[in-house]
């Protein structure tokens, strides 16, 4: 039964780590920003009380003893780590000096030049 709960509890999480990560171009920078942290941190506490919950509470001691329970924590921690790669920040500046431009812009013409018909 716990591990049902679980699973669509993934299953919500995933559904709001796509809108916060996937979010519209008109949607307010800020609030997306603040999705995102949220997400990031109901997503980190989740292993974390699970864990102590294993560790601390009578009734989720059994789960200490089943391989099936920590293969599920296994994968979700590493869903977690490819969600943490997917949200973080990315470097958008782009420095490209006049000699890289200028060799773009030959390439550029080779490959039109390649492309077209000669006869």
């Amino acid at each position: 039964m716990l591990h049902v709960i679980l699973g669509i509890l993934i299953m919500v999480l995933a559904f709001l780590v796509s809108k916060a990560v996937l979010a519209g171009p008109f949607e307010d920078w800020r609030e997306n920003i603040m999705k995102k942290i949220v997400v990031k941190i109901v997503l980190l506490l989740i292993p974390v009380i699970y864990l102590a919950g294993i560790l601390f509470i009578s009734w989720m001691q059994p789960l200490r003893y089943n391989v099936f329970a920590w293969i599920v924590f296994f994968i979700y921690i590493v869903n977690l780590i490819f969600i943490y790669s997917l949200m973080g920040k990315k470097d958008k500046n782009i420095h490209v000096t006049e000699q890289e431009k200028e060799d773009m812009k030959l390439s550029q013409e080779l490959l039109k030049d390649r492309g077209k018909w000669f006869t």
